[in-house]
C-alpha cells in the first residue's frame, strides 16, 4: 500500500502525532530536488514532440536548446528564491518536480494554443484571398 502525504503544514504533524505507526512502521521515501541534468533531460523529452518552426534543422535544434535552458533556469532561480523567501519571512515555499512538470505542460499547452491560433489566422487569410480572386473573376465577367 502506498500512502502519499505532503510534509507541509499542521495537518501532517497532527497525523504523525495521532498515528505514530506512520513513522515507526513504514518506509519513508523523501524525494529530493532533481539535479540540473535531470531537469534538462526532462525538458528536452517534453519539448521534443512540439512542432517548433525554424529555417532548418540546426535552427530548430538551437531553439529547442534555448527553450530547455530557459525552463531549467526558471526552476533553478525559483529554488534560490525560496531560500531568500525563507530567510526574510521564515516561510517555506516548496518547489517540487511536479511544479517543473507543470511548467513544461503549460509551455506545451500554450505552444499548441498559439499554433492553432496562427493556423486559424492563416486559414482566414487564405480564405480572404480566395474570395478576392473570385470577386476579381466575377468583375472581369461583368465588364
Amino acid at each position: 500500500m502506498v500512502l502519499c502525504m505532503s510534509p507541509v503544514g499542521e495537518s501532517f504533524r497532527r497525523r504523525i502525532r495521532t498515528f505514530p505507526g506512520l513513522v515507526n512502521c513504514t518506509t519513508i521515501d523523501w524525494f529530493l530536488p532533481w539535479p540540473e541534468e535531470a531537469l534538462r533531460s526532462t525538458a528536452m523529452s517534453s519539448i521534443d514532440p512540439c512542432k517548433i518552426q525554424g529555417k532548418d534543422d540546426e535552427d530548430i535544434l538551437k531553439t529547442k536548446h534555448g527553450l530547455v535552458d530557459i525552463c531549467v533556469d526558471m526552476q533553478v532561480r525559483v529554488k534560490k528564491m525560496t531560500a531568500s523567501l525563507y530567510s526574510e519571512f521564515r516561510r517555506y515555499y516548496y518547489v517540487t518536480p511536479t511544479s517543473y512538470l507543470e511548467l513544461l505542460g503549460t509551455f506545451k499547452r500554450l505552444h499548441q494554443d498559439r499554433q492553432d491560433m496562427v493556423f486559424m489566422q492563416i486559414g482566414r487569410y487564405e480564405n480572404g484571398l480566395e474570395k478576392l480572386r473570385q470577386t476579381e473573376e466575377q468583375v472581369k465577367v461583368m465588364q
